[in-house]
C-alpha cells in the first residue's frame, strides 16, 4: 500500500545513506525582511557542525553564497534566527528538537 499517509521509519541503513550516521544534524532557519516589509525564510540543514553556535555560522556562509541571495530579495535584512537539531528516535523516526531562538 502506498500514499502519502504511509511513512515508514528509517532503518539504520537508509539513515547512514541518506547522511545521518549518529553525529548531529541541524536544521536552522533565518527570518528576512525585505524594504518593502515582506518576510521571507531559508532553512538549511547543516551536519558538519559541532554545535549550535556553529552550524549557525556554516547556515550564515551558505546564506551569503550568490544562489541563496537570489531566492530571496537582496535588499533583505536578516530579522531572526531558529535552530533546531534533526534527532532519530530509537524506531528511526526523524523529528526536530524544540527551537533555540
Amino acid at each position: 500500500m502506498t500514499g502519502i499517509g504511509n511513512r515508514h521509519p528509517m532503518t539504520a541503513e537508509v539513515r547512514e545513506h541518506a547522511g545521518g550516521t549518529g553525529r548531529d544534524r541541524w536544521f536552522v532557519g533565518f527570518r528576512f525582511r525585505t524594504s518593502r516589509g515582506s518576510v521571507g525564510r531559508q532553512f538549511f540543514v547543516v551536519g558538519e557542525a559541532a554545535d549550535a553556535e556553529d552550524a549557525v555560522a556554516i547556515a550564515m556562509a551558505r546564506a551569503s553564497l550568490p544562489r541563496s541571495r537570489r531566492a530571496r530579495e537582496d535588499d533583505a535584512e536578516m530579522d531572526g534566527v531558529e535552530v533546531r537539531r534533526l534527532r532519530w528516535n530509537p524506531l528511526g523516526w526523524v523529528y526536530l528538537t524544540r527551537s533555540r531562538a
